[in-house]
């Protein structure tokens, strides 16, 4: 019976244990009247669950701004052919010191995340705040709730029956003073150990980790910063900030050891995106057009070639509704390259669109109106002509292909390029198979009769049965 009361009492207490982030937001803040920035989460946070990401979001002449995510690389640096997730969609109220918006992050996986606020005005500049790392670590919720159980039960005056130890022996074991240890602080898992006392990855890299294993301490630095020079058990030495440790024994003995010198700058490439626009300054929907993208090596060293991502969004939805890519060869400093992007957008033809080009964390934005054209419009219906023999005609909601990619559709099979057809369900309307291959005709309102071909395995329904 006491197994039961037990029971019922902590399905009890886990329906009243609410939805929380790894730390609250700072109460604290100095208030700030125009800016750009995330006070919360900080950088090295864990946040899981359902919580607010709280900043700055006011500019003069406000249009918009949004939140975005991308999952960074195992030594943290964002990917350079990662396009960055739309985490809102576009939000045009200024915050000042408040809740920017509310995120979920049992949406994502487990893992390491940089965020990214982007404000835009209304002449077209964009502003931009990054936080990473920010670990997503939504197994923690599981430590939490059993923490706030056990705080429930002793408020509640219930002591768990406490597991049976057996009674260790005494021994008489001579004290020995410990040598000063070096241990990561809590929260933290793994402290950087590295080849002088600064945090800067060029001048003072990092050389290892240290883990749950400590170090010995050996020195204090002789720069007054407080840094410890420290042994890992693997051997190797290299110094630790006290930001992020906790030490054992007594550090204060430690003799004044004097750091390395910071290492020489290194010479380093410097990939920018500095001009975007789209040729004839106007978009049709559903007409291809070229966009293009400047791309510049500000740095001191050569830049490899890489590709850009080029995504079209909708501001209204923040949905994505079309992606491409474009490469640049290497560049020399102080020089740069056109990329042209070929572009057709098929979907919220009288609406304000964004195109959004990236590589690595450099992005660049423009804001156009994309114009109706013939998207929805219905043309002049054709003349009735019966179907030549060798075309099958299927009935309503018989024949369906599903393309997951825009697929390029034509006039006539094997006839001029028409446009290219979102990435969704069309219904079919015939089949003609010529020279081996198969054609799928479909009435798009907007468009007339197009036709596209390699997409049989694309195909759903009854797609082979010939009615007339």
């Amino acid at each position: 019976m006491q197994r039961v009361v037990r029971f019922l009492m902590l399905v009890a207490l886990l329906a009243i244990i609410p939805v929380v982030s790894a730390q609250e937001a700072p109460s604290d803040t100095t208030p700030v009247r125009l800016g750009v920035e995330i006070t919360f989460p900080q950088p090295v946070n864990e946040v899981w669950g359902l919580g607010d990401v709280v900043g700055t979001a006011a500019l003069e002449s406000l249009s918009f701004y949004y939140l975005e995510y991308v999952e960074l690389n195992n030594d943290l640096s964002i990917p350079e052919n990662a396009p960055w997730i739309p985490a809102t969609a576009a939000l045009r109220e200024p915050v000042i010191d408040g809740a920017l918006a509310t995120l979920d992050t049992t949406t994502v996986a487990d893992g390491l995340y940089a965020l990214r606020l982007v404000v835009v005005t209304t002449d077209g500049q964009s502003y931009s705040y990054t936080v990473q790392p920010i670990r997503v670590n939504n197994e923690r919720m599981i430590a939490y709730t059993e923490r706030v159980i056990e705080e429930a039960l002793a408020a509640a005056g219930i002591t768990p029956e406490p597991p049976t130890l057996p009674t260790p022996e005494p021994t008489a074991t001579p004290e020995i003073p410990s040598p000063p240890m070096a241990y990561p602080a809590a929260g933290v898992y793994a402290v950087n150990v590295r080849y002088c006392d600064m945090i800067d990855n060029d001048l003072c890299p990092i050389q290892e980790y240290m883990d749950t294993r400590g170090g010995l301490l050996l020195g204090r630095s002789t720069n007054a910063t407080g840094w410890y020079l420290v042994r890992l058990p693997s051997g190797l030495e290299g110094w630790v900030s006290p930001t992020v440790i906790t030490t054992t024994g007594d550090p204060n003995g430690l003799p004044f050891v004097p750091p390395p010198s910071p290492l020489p700058p290194p010479a380093v490439p410097n990939v920018i995106l500095n001009g975007i626009g789209i040729r004839g300054g106007t978009a049709t929907c559903g007409v291809p057009f070229e966009v293009e993208v400047n791309v510049a090596n500000i740095g001191s060293a050569v830049a490899p070639g890489a590709s850009v991502t080029l995504q079209d969004v909708n501001l209204s939805t923040g949905e994505i509704t079309a992606t491409t890519y474009g490469t640049f060869p290497s560049l020399n400093p102080s020089s740069n390259f056109v990329i042209v992007f070929g572009m057709t957008t098929t979907a919220y033809y009288n609406e304000t669109h964004e195109l959004r080009a990236s590589v690595g964390s450099e992005s660049v934005r423009l804001q156009y109106f994309l114009n109706q054209g013939s998207c929805n419009v219905q043309p002049t219906p054709p003349p009735t002509v019966p179907p030549p023999a060798d075309e099958i005609m299927f009935n309503p909601q018989q024949c369906f292909i599903v393309l997951t990619q825009p697929t390029p559709a034509f006039g006539a099979p094997y006839g001029e390029l028409i446009t290219q057809l979102a990435a969704r369900a069309w219904e079919a309307r015939s089949l003609r198979r010529i020279n081996g291959e198969n054609w799928y005709s479909i009435n798009p309102p907007e468009l007339g009769i197009v036709w596209v071909t390699r997409v049989d395995r694309l195909t759903q329904g009854n797609c082979g049965q010939i009615t007339r």
